[in-house]
């Protein structure tokens, strides 16, 4: 495993910034020496060198723990010492203006999880100067051959950023496009529906000024018509004439008399036959 391109660690006596994830010891800092190809991932007391970061570049460094059962060994960030200080010491580092060669001891990734994400999180930079981050799994590089630590020729731009503020402007954007989203759906609903309404027929009567339309336009169209209505005979006068001078021909003439009787022809013809009139005038006596 070679050493973790970081971003604002440095050895500053010499070795290179180291972190042995996969090994049981789990060991992180300077040294001279590959730690990671040992069976548990230890550096040695004479390869073990301080360790120390750029607080304006890194951010604020984790607590990690120490590989001692020494009650004073303890882990510590002293950014204001000259260079800055983290790791392990039997002394206290920041008021000593930084941990001496003898009282400098091994540290480890911390037992607790967000502590130890965060500060591989914080250091694994790839080559390209991109910071990519792991806040589940403890993710590490092997090789056989140990390289010395190098900084990206590129300036660091950006700090290792509390996960709390990650979340919240992630959900922050997750929630204003939700609302982008339903605002455009409600929008287009809106108008296809408006569209589909202006389609359909309308079932209300016309009122006020479009009955005055109504009534233009049939003016007009009668108007239109008129010359051809003169042109057609009216049918129903024809049959009307028709039909009273078959009544006329039905009914006589009440001021014509009858030839023969005198009487008018609405008057019927009472006239007996000669054959009865000579009868009767033959029973009639005859008076000298």
């Amino acid at each position: 495993m070679h050493e973790y391109q970081t971003q604002g660690l440095s050895c500053p006596e010499g070795g290179a910034f180291w972190i042995c994830a996969d090994k049981p010891t789990q060991f992180i800092g300077c040294c001279k020496s590959n730690p990671c190809e040992t069976d548990y991932g230890m550096c040695s007391d004479e390869d073990l060198s301080p360790a120390s970061v750029d607080v304006d570049v890194f951010g604020d460094v984790p607590q990690q723990a120490c590989i001692s059962d020494n009650s004073q060994v303890k882990w510590y960030t002293c950014p204001r010492t000259t260079p800055p200080f983290i790791g392990c010491c039997a002394v206290d580092a920041c008021s000593q203006g930084g941990c001496p060669g003898g009282s400098l001891r091994a540290a480890r990734l911390s037992d607790v999880g967000d502590n130890a994400n965060k500060f591989l999180e914080c250091v694994t930079v790839p080559v390209t100067g991109v910071r990519t981050m792991s806040m589940s799994t403890r993710t590490v590089k092997s090789t056989t051959t140990p390289t010395s630590f190098a900084t990206p020729s590129a300036a660091p731009d950006s700090r290792c950023i509390d996960d709390r503020s990650l979340l919240f402007q992630t959900i922050t954007m997750s929630f204003v496009v939700l609302i982008a989203i339903a605002t455009l759906i409600l929008c287009w609903r809106h108008w296809a529906m408006y569209k589909q309404g202006s389609r359909l027929p309308t079932s209300n009567p016309p009122v006020g000024n479009e009955r005055q339309a109504i009534r233009r336009r049939d003016t007009e169209r009668h108007g239109a018509e008129g010359p051809e209505r003169e042109d057609r005979p009216d049918l129903s006068r024809q049959m009307f004439e028709l039909a009273e001078s078959d009544h006329r021909l039905s009914v006589p003439d009440a001021s014509q008399k009858h030839p023969r009787t005198g009487y008018d022809h609405m008057e019927p013809d009472v006239a007996q036959p000669v054959s009865a009139r000579t009868s009767v005038e033959q029973q009639r006596p005859r008076i000298d």
